[in-house]
């Protein structure tokens, strides 16, 4: 009973250490301090935690760093005074219960300072033999977001030892066009038995852009995946990379009528990338002007207002009749957030339909 109780109490601290975390980072909301925290004398609550992270009591220690990764994520003030508890943090890494490491890893990650010291511990983490606490180093190097020429071959090669470690996917997104490096691991993991990581491999390719053309084969490929969404993030990242393929956008296309309207607004997204290539797709978005789902609605505006601007920066008359249809359904829609993208479209089909200037004499 006394196990089960404790592991009670760890479930319920990890749930409320996430919902902060996602509040406070995913989202951008800064949270308000905690009353209790309000009225807390900061410098002193980080010193005793410090202290409590050195001591002999396992639960102090877990305490001790949850407390400082929470209230870190909940209070800027506090979170900036907490950049003296780095070194107890780096420190608790290497504890022997994995619980504090993990918190410890979670703190580091919301604190995110003294990167010098920061970055290369958590790369150590990334090879802990507790899958949580791996899992949690690498989010923490995705927040921290800093020293990418340490941070993304640790990350790549952590993909590379198939450890189960699904975050180190997710945290290369950060890095954007430095996720380079990792780019044979994530073309090996396009392969995955899980369609998730295919999905997040594709994802981060897609962040790199033009400079992963070495990955235009194997989205290719991917582009036939047996789930519907690593396909759509494979055209996606086609796309992205600037392999507009025809295939990429049939892709797509198809699935602007799944009935997932989550995949609908994706798919409508995923065409507006394509730019001039997407033009066999402007019937298509029209029809999704009426599409049930709002978001679906405001994202096939938008998208058709990309390919509307592109074919005019392209000079590109061939679709003006298509364009005109887009232009009478987008002005005649009841959704505000729909004829709001009336405007790009016009002006877009006025230059297009504007007689070329004339030759000089």
């Amino acid at each position: 009973m006394r196990a089960r109780q404790s592991c009670g109490a760890h479930l319920t601290l990890f749930i409320g250490k996430h919902i902060a975390a996602i509040l406070a980072i995913c989202t951008g909301i800064a949270l308000a301090p905690f009353p209790a925290l309000a009225q807390v004398d900061i410098p002193s609550a980080i010193g005793k935690h410090i202290r409590d992270l050195g001591g002999k009591d396992p639960r102090a220690r877990l305490s001790a760093a949850m407390e400082l990764g929470n209230n870190a994520s909940a209070d800027p003030k506090f979170r900036t005074a907490a950049a003296v508890a780095v070194p107890a943090l780096v420190r608790a890494l290497k504890d022997q219960d994995a619980t504090v490491r993990h918190f410890a890893a979670f703190a580091l990650g919301i604190i995110d300072a003294q990167e010098e010291v920061t970055v290369p511990a958590l790369i150590a983490a990334l090879h802990d033999p507790d899958n949580s606490v791996r899992e949690e180093a690498a989010d923490a190097l995705r927040s921290v977001h800093a020293e990418p020429a340490l941070s993304v071959p640790a990350l790549a090669a952590a993909l590379a030892a198939q450890d189960g470690n699904g975050r180190a996917t997710e945290a290369l997104i950060a890095f954007g066009n430095e996720a380079r490096v990792a780019l044979p691991a994530l073309i090996d993991l396009l392969q995955h038995q899980d369609s998730g990581e295919r999905w997040k491999a594709a994802r981060v390719i897609g962040s790199i852009g033009p400079d992963a053309q070495a990955a235009v084969a194997a989205l290719t490929v991917a582009l036939k995946d047996p789930a519907e969404d690593v396909r759509l993030e494979a055209a996606a990242a086609l796309a992205e990379v600037g392999a507009n393929l025809p295939q990429a956008l049939q892709v797509a296309s198809r699935l602007l009528g799944n009935e997932d309207p989550h995949l609908r607004r994706r798919a409508a997204g995923v065409i507006g990338m394509f730019g001039v290539a997407g033009e066999p797709a402007i019937a298509a978005l029209t029809g999704r002007l009426r599409d049930e789902d709002s978001p679906v609605r405001s994202v096939a505006a938008h998208a058709l207002a990309q390919i509307a601007e592109a074919l005019r920066d392209g000079h590109r008359t061939d679709s003006v009749k298509e364009l005109e249809d887009a232009l009478a359904k987008l002005e005649q829609n009841d959704d505000s957030e729909v004829r709001v993208k009336a405007a790009a479209v016009d002006e877009a089909l006025a230059e297009l339909k504007a007689p070329p200037p004339a030759q000089p004499q």
